[in-house]
């Protein structure tokens, strides 16, 4: 009976353990693994705005240099315990977070995602620009 009692603690206390960091490592296996994400099909405008980058500008210096003109994977990520903003859309590249889609993208990426099925992560096309290259401002932009 006592070994019985002790099976079943250990396995509450590691459901407990898998359940509480579940979507934590579940999103990180996500971005780790690009290759099994939805991707978004591509149009070539890169006309999406990425918001609050002058706050990402050494992440957009560090991935500069690897930007082509078919562009970079932008990794989309619904970001629901962002403090302020909870419909969030964070974007990521080379796992380096470089921006968010402003509130009212988010929103209607968001119903978009959950239209068509899509999950949380996502990966689309981006492109970085600045007027005075890498040494100025930063932008960037998802084909989306």
């Amino acid at each position: 009976m006592e070994i019985f009692i002790a099976v079943i603690t250990l396995l509450a206390f590691l459901a407990y353990k898998a359940f509480k960091g579940g979507t934590r490592s579940l999103t990180q296996q996500l971005i780790d693994q690009p290759e099994k994400l939805y991707r978004w099909p591509t149009s070539g405008c890169f006309d999406q705005e990425v918001v609050g980058e002058s706050n990402y500008q050494s992440a957009l210096r560090s991935i500069w240099d690897k930007c082509t003109e078919e562009g970079l994977d932008a990794i989309l990520l619904h970001e629901d315990t962002n403090k302020h903003d909870n419909k969030a859309v964070a974007v990521l590249v080379d796992k380096k977070l470089v921006g968010y889609l402003n509130r009212n993208d988010a929103r209607a990426f968001r119903r978009r995602c959950e239209k068509e099925r899509v999950g949380s992560v996502s990966i689309c096309k981006a492109r970085v620009s600045g007027r005075e290259g890498k040494e100025g401002l930063i932008g960037i932009w998802l084909d989306l």
